[in-house]
């Protein structure tokens, strides 16, 4: 689930994780005075500044894959346009709660 944080351009995401990781971050959080939030939010930070795709790659990579979706789409109805295609991606990426101009660059590149 996304929504956007009033106060900053945060983004919040709730996520299921199993009880035995939640007891492991709770104890930790404890033990080291520290709260869940915080733990998590380093963590992902962490791991995006080790993530050694950029967002030019990943967009590509995306790119790629709905170049095939629309091949397929097609031939499955070859009354299907590429013009429907792309709003039906660009719903389907804003929904998914990417940033509207980059759902529209992504989009944009189709076809």
């Amino acid at each position: 689930m996304l929504s956007k944080n009033k106060q900053t351009s945060n983004k919040f995401i709730g996520v299921w994780i199993s009880e035995e990781i939640h007891n492991q971050l709770v104890l930790y959080t404890i033990a080291n005075n520290e709260n869940k939030s915080n733990l998590v939010r380093f963590a992902l930070e962490e791991w995006v500044g080790k993530n050694i795709v950029s967002r030019d790659e990943l967009i590509y990579e995306i790119l790629n894959r709905l170049q095939k979706q629309l091949e397929i789409a097609k031939i499955m109805d070859p009354t299907v346009t590429v013009d429907q295609f792309k709003e039906g991606i660009l719903n389907e990426l804003l929904k998914k709660g990417l940033n509207k101009i980059i759902a529209k660059s992504i989009t944009d590149n189709i076809g």
